[in-house]
């Protein structure tokens, strides 16, 4: 709770200043304070959030290789032992997977939300709903 602070009736214009730059000097420390803190706390959690997500990519770059050697082995023993082939196999499966991610990614990206004929036509919409408002008159 804020402290009450006394005030004396028989403080002058200059005493009130330098009682308010006193207390202007108090506050603006306190924030400082107070933002140190809260900086400290924010940088420390995206620290923790930025090590999970590089130990997920790890994580995810291994089983990716796992997959792989995995796929190859089954497409290998599938060609009765030659391996090759089933390296070639898995390579074209993650080609063709990776070009449908990038086509899917592609076709997101085209699909902006906000374009420039849109957004002057929505601007035109408010200023004309602005402009038949009763204050304007029309």
């Amino acid at each position: 709770m804020a402290q009450r602070i006394p005030i004396d009736p028989d403080k002058g214009v200059i005493g009130l200043v330098r009682q308010l730059t006193d207390d202007s000097r108090r506050l603006v420390g306190d924030e400082v304070r107070l933002a140190k803190l809260e900086s400290v706390e924010v940088f420390a959690r995206a620290g923790k959030g930025a090590i999970w997500l590089a130990l997920a990519f790890a994580v995810a770059v291994v089983m990716l290789v796992a997959f792989t050697l995995f796929f190859a082995t089954l497409f290998g023993r599938i060609a009765y032992g030659h391996y090759w082939i089933g390296a070639l196999l898995t390579a074209a499966l993650e080609i063709a997977v990776g070009l449908w991610l990038v086509q899917r990614g592609a076709s997101v990206l085209k699909r902006n939300q906000y374009s420039l004929p849109e957004t002057r036509a929505g601007l035109s919409l408010m200023r004309g709903s602005r402009n038949t408002t009763p204050e304007s008159g029309e």
